[in-house]
């Protein structure tokens, strides 16, 4: 399909799985958090704590929608941080 497809295929890519990882590291730190706060006796934070994982999510939606209408308009978009790890 040529080099912009590749280019930004990959950019996309190196996003999802720089996304990935962050969910998982951030999900994992949160559960810990939580079962150290519910040992703790501490239950009002819970749910503020447990919403941090979502906002990644959130923030990885808005990000894919701007890079998409950016390269659909012709243009080419770098996610602001991204683990280039896909060449």
């Amino acid at each position: 399909r040529g080099a912009i497809t590749k280019r930004e295929s990959t950019e996309a890519l190196n996003w999802q799985i720089t996304f990935t990882i962050g969910y998982i590291v951030l999900s994992i730190l949160v559960a810990v958090l939580q079962g150290a706060l519910i040992a703790a006796g501490v239950y009002g934070v819970l749910t503020l704590i447990g919403f941090v994982p979502w906002l990644l999510w959130i923030l990885n939606v808005i990000l894919s929608i701007l890079g998409g209408v950016k390269v659909q308009g012709g243009g080419s978009y770098r996610y602001p941080f991204a683990l280039r790890l896909v060449k």
